[in-house]
């Protein structure tokens, strides 16, 4: 017996089964729970649905910032789990989750491409393509295949009209009924589901990137502010040091201007001790004319001192 993918499938499929035989989430009995609580069989398609939706919408980003990835990687690895969990906790055998996982896959990649189209026809060319190519290979007949791909040509021709996918939405589910009003409902409500969905996770991750960027204004702001107190502080240290060298000018003029003080103080006293020794000796009738030229001399001397004795010998003689 060969290799083959729905073997991969297996045992996660028995486990799966496992799970929602538990109640907590899928096929119990006759009936789909979720936490024990029986849901409607007409409600059942539209909770799978919109659960592989929310999958898909809330668990992509995170795979993006978790394993740095691409997100149209992670948007065909989260559909394809998503589709295939699913598909196993509703009751699913390893065939049917397989089916699923590829269904998944396949739907998530043609949305990449789809929406990556340069043009409208473009994008509506590939997704009506390849989503039926896809449907035909899962067992759908053409003409539901070629149904199932009108609301995601609607959306893709016309963006903004909100009308017009809801009511394309409902008509695919009507035509792919055996009850037209409940599949149509069915349509119409994982729709809805899926755009509050959609909205709810946009206005978040808008609100979150206005949070980053007021977190990124305010610490460039805070850095400015240590920039400008930095530079005030500079400023002021430089004042100081202005103002210390200015001191130390002051400090060195009235420094100086002492010293001249000083220095005429000195010679003043220095001419009143050579006079008042010029008198004595006149008193007793010595020479004085070396102290009359010390005297005159020092009225014009720089530092103020001189030599009691002159230097020449015949004035020595003389004393």
């Amino acid at each position: 017996m060969g290799f083959k993918l729905k073997h991969v499938f297996k045992g996660p499929a028995k486990v799966l089964n496992a799970i929602g035989k538990a109640g907590i989430f899928g096929q119990r009995g006759n009936h789909f729970r979720i936490l024990g609580i029986k849901v409607g069989k007409d409600l059942v398609p539209v909770v799978q649905a919109v659960t592989v939706i929310a999958t898909t919408i809330v668990a992509g980003p995170a795979m993006v910032s978790t394993f740095a990835i691409t997100e149209a990687t992670a948007t065909i690895c989260v559909a394809a789990t998503s589709n295939g969990v699913v598909t196993g906790l509703s009751g699913g055998n390893e065939s049917q989750v397989t089916k699923a996982v590829v269904q998944g896959a396949a739907t998530a990649y043609i949305g990449n491409l789809a929406t990556a189209a340069s043009t409208i026809p473009e994008a509506v060319t590939i997704h009506v393509a390849g989503n039926t190519a896809v449907n035909l290979s899962t067992g759908s007949s053409l003409d539901q295949a070629i149904i199932t791909s009108l609301p995601g040509a609607v959306g893709y021709s016309l963006p903004g009209n909100v009308v017009a996918q809801y009511a394309a939405t409902t008509a695919t589910g009507a035509l792919l009924d055996d009850n037209a009003l409940r599949g149509g409902l069915q349509s119409l409500g994982i729709k809805v589901a899926g755009d509050i969905i959609q909205n709810t996770v946009n206005e978040n991750q808008k609100l979150e990137q206005d949070n980053r960027e007021s977190i990124n204004e305010h610490q460039k702001l805070e850095q400015d502010n240590k920039h400008q107190k930095s530079a005030h502080d500079n400023k002021e240290s430089i004042n100081k040091h202005q103002k210390s060298v200015q001191d130390n000018k002051e400090s060195i003029n009235k420094h100086q201007m002492l010293k001249q003080n000083n220095i005429g103080e000195s010679r003043q006293r220095y001419t009143q001790l050579l006079e008042h020794v010029r008198e004595k000796c006149n008193s007793i009738g010595l020479n004085t004319s070396f102290l009359d030229e010390r005297i005159a001399s020092n009225h014009g001397s720089s530092d103020g001192m001189m030599d009691l004795y002159p230097s020449s010998s015949t004035q020595k003689q003389q004393i």
